[in-house]
């Protein structure tokens, strides 16, 4: 350990805080021990005052260590002193006090005093350590350094800033910097004092730079710029060329438009060479304004001036061109940049210049520029099949009817390569001629593409099976036949093959399309090699069939899809349900649905066929026997524990399934039965799973079932006594139609008291509106028929149990009904 120096131990006492700046943590040392043994000499002088014998006392030497100077946080130090040392201490106060008594002591350390202090190894490491802290200073111009006044908090905001600012300095360009950058500079604007003044011309180049890493047009990065430019001059500071432009800019983003191009006519004028900045900058602004002209203009002096631009720089003027419907110069800026860049067109050039063209619905121009891309890729060997089919469906949305959708397509032929005329190929041509409407067309690419040896999928076939059946001649019909029972008959073909691999000696009898023993005629007739159907073919088929009420072919599509191993979907199911429904087989259209749904699983529309089963089963004059057909309840219940087991896809999809129509059949199997806490319930869960609110088929509904309520149900012994029930039955329904209209002007009246009026509000909240009046409806015949508020809510929160939706909040729609 080195010989004890009251300076040495002073030294250790005063370190500031390793968050400050080199030079601040440098520069006050010398000067800090002078005033640290100034202050013990005063205090000591004090309690020589009050204590005389103060110099007989022996000195207690304690060590601090402080934050930085002006703050409150100290700390004691682990360092302590001998009593050899304190001694030596002490004996220098009294030298210090002697000389203060002759007015001797100066503030300001001599080179004697250091000579004294220091040896000179510490004094070589002290000025080693300042010359370091200002070569580091130099090295961070960026850094804001702030006055020794600066408060505490504010000092944390400056101090995260300058940690940025270092890390902004290496790495500018990447995305949370430049977020994180902008954040705490917002930051210290606000809460740090005079803020602006404080940065140097380095720390407003990096925090330029951070912000300008954006992308061009970006409405962030235009706003921040221009902010960063506004500060800037706020404080004597100013722009560079880039930051008048990025001005120009942000005033052109937020709307100033005039005055923006106004300014940049004025710039460019000003300067005889123009600087590259300010050219693209005004290629910018005028394709963006709309102004072919002065946007060509400037791209003519940025290549005059400046031969080695990027050519790029051209499709932002041929992107003006286009939305101008300026086909010339459009097609003339293409080529030249064809010209200037050559192989090296990317795909993302050929990209945004077909939707230029397309935008102005040039399929000329647009398919010119496909065939490009095309060579292009044969060029480059590229085996990529994503970009050509991607914008030939480009190219197909522009054609307009028959004529040019054959013309697109054929011109296409002439330059794609073959592996590119593939059933993807052929599939965006089906589908546009398909949408078109003409079939006859559709038909004769898919002999095209026998001719040209690619072979058709089942899709492709199904699609024109659909549209020749939705045609409705007979000729379109006799066609779509032939080729789904020739699809159907080689599946049949290939399920009875693979039976007889996996079992060579096993006897397979498999049935074909045509053997049946109904004198069905079933067409099949065509010649050429068909996919095997699928799935989508015999719903197809069956769909067609019960149109037609043809019962036994849909029972031998049932049959024939048992033979073809194909497992059923849903929307065959529904088909084969639908069959039953119109035979009248309303018991057979739910145990059928119990047996094929332990393998299906079915959809919304399966749900609603069997609501609109509900209606005829809950017929008491045609059936008075219940039994076979689930309860309104029941029925009700298991539709929620489906629906509660579905994914969030198919949710989307159910909710988007039930409509009105299905809505009102729910409702009107709860009505049939007179089940008013079912209804309340079901309407409640409805509307809370599905959005959908009820109508004015709705409110007759509801009125007709409240109106019944004190009718005995019908039955072949009342049709006797139908003239006393009617009148009964008219008087009902006007009262309660009257009681109706009492509770709307009363939900009118409290509306109005709060400021709203009906008649103002738009649809969706009328419908809202009406929602809340039928079931305060609802609830106050269910409330008058209970008695107490015991019984309605206990029977109300009985239903929702059994209904399966208890788990929402009846109680809430029960309270505001009762207001």
């Amino acid at each position: 350990m080195p010989p004890f120096r009251p300076g040495w131990i002073l030294l250790q006492v005063t370190r500031p805080a390793r968050s400050l700046p080199l030079r601040r943590q440098a520069a006050p040392k010398l000067s800090s021990r002078c005033r640290n043994v100034s202050t013990t000499t005063r205090c000591a002088a004090k309690r020589e005052v009050r204590n005389q014998d103060i110099i007989d006392e022996k000195i207690r030497v304690n060590v601090f260590d402080e934050d930085g100077k002006g703050t409150a946080r100290r700390r004691t130090s682990d360092l302590d002193a001998s009593p050899e040392e304190a001694e030596e201490l002490n004996g220098r106060i009294q030298e210090l006090e002697h000389d203060i008594q002759d007015e001797n002591f100066s503030m300001e350390m001599t080179d004697d005093m250091v000579e004294e202090l220091f040896t000179e190894d510490e004094r070589s490491a002290i000025m080693g350590n300042l010359e370091q802290a200002f070569k580091e200073s130099e090295m961070l111009p960026h850094q804001i350094h702030p006055p020794d006044t600066i408060p505490r908090q504010s000092q944390i905001y400056l101090d995260k800033l300058n940690s940025i600012l270092d890390q902004a300095s290496l790495e500018s360009s990447r995305e949370q910097v430049r977020k994180d950058a902008w954040k705490w500079y917002e930051r210290c604007k606000t809460n740090v004092p005079n803020f602006l003044k404080m940065v140097p011309k380095a720390g407003w180049d990096v925090i330029w730079k951070t912000q300008s890493a954006g992308t061009l047009g970006d409405v962030d990065r235009s706003s921040h710029l221009r902010r960063i430019a506004q500060d800037k001059t706020s404080v004597g500071w100013e722009l560079s060329p880039a930051e008048q432009l990025a001005q120009l800019e942000g005033l052109y983003l937020d709307g100033q438009r005039h005055q923006a191009l106004s300014q940049w006519t004025q710039l460019r004028e000003s300067q005889t060479e123009p600087e590259k900045a300010l050219l693209e900058s005004g290629i910018h602004l005028f394709a963006l304004e709309g102004q072919p002209q002065r946007a060509h203009d400037a791209l003519d002096d940025l290549f005059r001036y400046f031969p080695k631009s990027d050519p790029r720089t051209i499709l932002s003027v041929i992107s003006c061109c286009c939305n101008a419907k300026d086909l010339p110069r459009a097609w003339d800026l293409y080529q030249r940049l064809k010209g200037v860049l050559g192989s090296e067109m990317k795909m993302e050039d050929f990209d945004e210049l077909c939707k230029s063209f397309m935008v102005m619905e040039e399929k000329d121009a647009a398919l010119a520029v496909f065939r490009d891309m095309v060579l292009s890729l044969e060029k480059r060997q590229d085996q990529s099949m994503f970009q050509p089919m991607k914008h030939f469906n480009e190219l197909m949305s522009l054609a307009r009817g028959t004529h040019e959708t054959n013309s697109v397509s054929l011109q296409s032929m002439t330059f794609l390569p073959r592996r590119f005329q593939n059933k993807i190929f052929y599939a965006s041509w089906l589908k546009k001629l398909i949408g078109e409407g003409d079939v006859d067309a559709a038909s004769m690419v898919i002999d095209l593409m026998y001719e040209r040896g690619v072979k058709p999928d089942a899709k492709h076939l199904n699609g024109l099976i659909g549209a020749w059946l939705r045609d409705g001649s007979p000729r379109s019909r006799k066609d779509a036949e032939e080729r789904g029972w020739t699809m159907i008959q080689k599946r049949i073909d290939f399920t009875k093959a693979r039976r007889l691999d996996k079992s060579p000696n096993m006897t397979v009898m498999k049935r074909s399309v045509e053997d049946h023993d109904t004198g069905m005629h079933i067409p099949v007739a065509f010649s050429r090699p068909v996919p095997a159907a699928t799935i989508e073919t015999f719903c197809l088929l069956v769909q067609h069939y019960l149109r037609r009420n043809e019962f036994g072919h849909v029972r031998h599509l049932r049959d024939l899809l048992v033979d073809a191993e194909i497992p059923m979907n849903s929307f065959f199911m529904n088909h084969l349900l639908h069959a039953e429904l119109r035979n009248r087989g309303y018991r057979a259209v739910y145990s059928r649905f119990e047996v094929m749904t332990r393998d299906i699983k079915p959809d919304f529309e399966t749900w609603i066929i069997l609501w609109q089963c509900m209606k005829h089963h809950l017929d008491t004059v045609r059936n008075q026997d219940a039994a076979g057909f689930p309860t309104p309840r029941d029925l009700f219940a298991r539709m929620m524990r489906w629906f509660f087991s579905l994914r969030d896809r198919e949710l989307a999809q159910a909710r988007e399934d039930l409509d009105i129509e299905g809505y009102n059949d729910i409702l009107r199997g709860l009505c049939l039965a007179r089940d008013l806490e079912g209804v309340f319930v079901g309407m409640h869960a409805l509307h809370r799973l599905f959005g959908v609110l009820p109508d004015e088929r709705t409110a007759h509904m509801l009125i007709l079932m409240i109106a019944r309520l004190d009718i005995q149900p019908a039955t072949k012994q009342w049709l006797a006594h139908r003239v006393t029930k009617s009148s009964r039955n008219t008087r009902n329904i006007a009262q309660t139609t009257e009681v109706l209209d009492i509770i709307r002007k009363h939900r009118a009246s409290q509306m109005a008291e709060l400021g709203v009026e009906i008649s103002a509000l738009g649809p969706e909240a009328r419908a809202e509106e009406n929602h809340k009046t039928l079931l305060s409806l609802v609830f106050a015949v269910i409330s008058r028929r209970s008695g107490s508020m015991e019984e309605y809510h206990a029977a109300i929160n009985a239903a929702a149990a059994e209904m399966e939706v208890d788990r929402f909040d009846i109680q809430e729609t029960m309270a505001l009904t009762a207001s």
